[in-house]
């Protein structure tokens, strides 16, 4: 089997925080996009005094390029042009190891921003899914505080622990539309062997954020190639053998190598990929 991330065109497009809005129309569930403000080649075609007084701003092009402008008065136009023009003469692919950030043209995108209908930021909902398959999902609340708390969960929303310890627990909060969520991370990872869907529960419903291919890039790489390791799942437990690397995320670089290495990790999960 041959790999299907390297060079697809489709895993490209759908790294490309802006390019994916079109498949996410594609696919059925357009209605899920965040309200886009608008999209620019550079600083120099963004009118700062009439952008919205909170905002968030990202380049498309790689992982953790984002700013959130909860108060404008709060934040230096000429510091914040000035990440973004540093970010986009990054090459992330080179970064990270990711290579579906290599070909993706660049650009700067702003959209709504988003809030829980009590003034705070949504709970980020990240599906980790195989061919339609829900895998598990990891929650994270408090971002904006810089105290963010990690909550993993089964399908059904039943906690279960990540490398044979806990992980950062919070009273985990179901979302309202959750079940929405799980058809949505069903529907949007069909095509692909592996990928996390990330979804947002808002006040005008469920929004869609993003998908990730390669959860920690370079990072989980790196672990794997020194360390490899045995996954095995159960007893509502994710359990890794024989790597010194034990604070790296769940799964690592299987998602970003060949087919099969993804499907060795699935079956052992309990949840092969549909072919």
């Amino acid at each position: 089997m041959a790999n299907e991330y390297y060079k697809n065109p489709l895993i490209t497009k759908c790294a490309d925080k802006y390019a994916v809005r079109e498949y996410i129309e594609e696919k059925g569930p357009g209605c899920i996009l965040n309200e886009l403000i608008g999209v620019y080649d550079s600083t120099d075609e963004i009118d700062w005094n009439a952008l919205p007084n909170q905002f968030a701003i990202k380049c498309n092009h790689g992982s953790g390029y984002n700013i959130v402008v909860t108060n404008k008065a709060d934040f230096n136009k000429d510091e914040v042009f000035a990440k973004l023009n540093y970010w986009l003469e990054e090459d992330y692919s080179i970064i990270s190891a990711e290579h579906q950030y290599h070909e993706i043209p660049r650009k700067i995108i702003i959209e709504k921003y988003l809030t829980d209908g009590h003034g705070s930021l949504p709970i980020d909902y990240k599906f980790f899914a195989s061919r339609g398959n829900i895998i598990c999902c990891l929650s994270i609340s408090g971002r904006a505080e810089h105290s963010s708390k990690r909550f993993f969960s089964d399908e059904k929303f039943n906690g279960i622990s990540v490398l044979n310890k806990c992980v950062d627990s919070f009273e985990a909060k179901k979302a309202k539309k959750y079940d929405e969520m799980i058809e949505v991370a069903k529907t949007l990872s069909k095509d692909f062997p592996f990928v996390r869907v990330h979804l947002y529960e808002t006040e005008k419903g469920v929004i869609f954020g993003e998908l990730t291919f390669s959860p920690h890039g370079l990072q989980s790489l790196l672990s794997l190639e020194r360390s490899p390791r045995i996954y095995e799942f159960k007893n509502n437990s994710l359990n890794t053998y024989g790597g010194k690397y034990e604070n790296d995320r769940l799964f690592g670089a299987v998602f970003r190598n060949t087919a099969e290495e993804y499907a060795a990790v699935a079956q052992k999960l309990r949840c092969e990929p549909n072919d």
